[in-house]
């Protein structure tokens, strides 16, 4: 499929998609770009429903990885082409009894 925007075309190869998404690891956590309110958490399970899909995603893989979020740049305010609904679920803890 190929698509034309603003005087550019994307190719996208075996109609392969890609999405990014922040994981939001605070969900409580309004303010802006607080310490914690993005990112995974060791010792954390994270429960992420895709809800919605609004829109294309990009023909290349977006990123070579996870770069620190540029301050002015707010992660929040465009609206994304994904909806999810994130649930952080409680480590499951197992007890073992046995003799030796």
């Amino acid at each position: 499929e190929i698509v034309k925007i603003a005087k550019c075309i994307k190719w996208y190869q075996k109609s392969l998609n890609y999405y990014y998404y922040e994981i939001r690891h605070d969900n409580t956590d309004d303010e802006y770009m607080h310490f914690g309110k993005y990112g995974v958490v060791r010792n954390n399970w994270y429960n992420l429903t895709l809800n919605k899909v609004n829109g294309s995603g990009t023909p290349w893989y977006p990123g070579g990885g996870p770069e620190d979020p540029e301050p002015e740049k707010p992660i929040d305010e465009k609206p994304g082409v994904l909806a999810f609904d994130i649930e952080i679920a409680p480590w499951v803890y197992w007890e073992t009894g046995f003799e030796i």
